[in-house]
């Protein structure tokens, strides 16, 4: 991996996209710029998470705040055989908990591989508990956690989480590695608390979200 003068490694999955992408981020751009910057790194995030999808359905489960750039980007770039799962959570302190789903109606009861979609993967928090509510409903074998931005150890930490029997499945696709933290923000991570950055404040149910359940049955 290379490393940038602020600490920051880029790992092989970064095109110069994805680096030219990260290092807007926290830069002070208008919604609209950061919203593109976002779908433009889901866009080559799909590209890199589909080398690890085979020729059967997966799912892609993704947070409210990521779903209409960062995960319309990747599911542009992924196959069509994607499935998607939204999950509205609740954090208090270092847990969450979910309290709106909604699941695809024609997700499969067998999948092979699911992606957890995240903008950045710093507590591993929210990646935890969507993890574990998606894992009670199916026990996929391949589990890939795609972000365009990861926080030191937050992998480590993350397969901690797990009994050894599931950890095992993880597969981790980053382009970032950063290791400063200031209170919750990762620096230079991805430019900020992502919600605020994207201009989503108050808004809760994504577009992508709408759509897809509006497609026909």
């Amino acid at each position: 991996m290379t490393q940038t003068s602020d600490g920051r490694k880029f790992t092989p999955y970064a095109t110069a996209a994805a680096r030219k992408a990260l290092k807007q981020l926290p830069l002070q751009l208008p919604p609209a710029a950061y919203q593109r910057a976002m779908k433009t790194l889901g866009t080559e995030l799909g590209r890199a998470v589909a080398a690890h999808v085979d020729a059967s359905p997966f799912v892609v489960v993704t947070t409210p705040e990521d779903a209409d750039f960062l995960t319309r980007g990747m599911l542009d770039a992924l196959p069509d055989r994607a499935h998607l799962v939204c999950y509205w959570t609740t954090r208090q302190g270092n847990s969450a908990s979910v309290h709106k789903e909604y699941v695809d109606p024609k997700t499969p009861k067998t999948i092979d591989t699911v992606i957890i979609a995240k903008s950045i993967i710093s507590s591993g928090c929210i990646v935890r508990t969507n993890l574990e509510e998606f894992l009670n409903a199916r026990k996929p074998k391949h589990i890939v956690i795609a972000a365009p931005v990861m926080l030191t150890s937050a992998d480590d930490e993350l397969r901690r989480s797990f009994p050894a029997k599931i950890s095992k499945r993880f597969e981790f696709v980053t382009f970032a590695i950063d290791s400063r933290k200031e209170g919750d923000v990762v620096r230079p991570g991805v430019g900020g608390m992502v919600e605020e950055r994207l201009g989503l404040t108050g808004r809760v149910f994504p577009d992508i979200v709408a759509q897809w359940r509006a497609r026909p049955s």
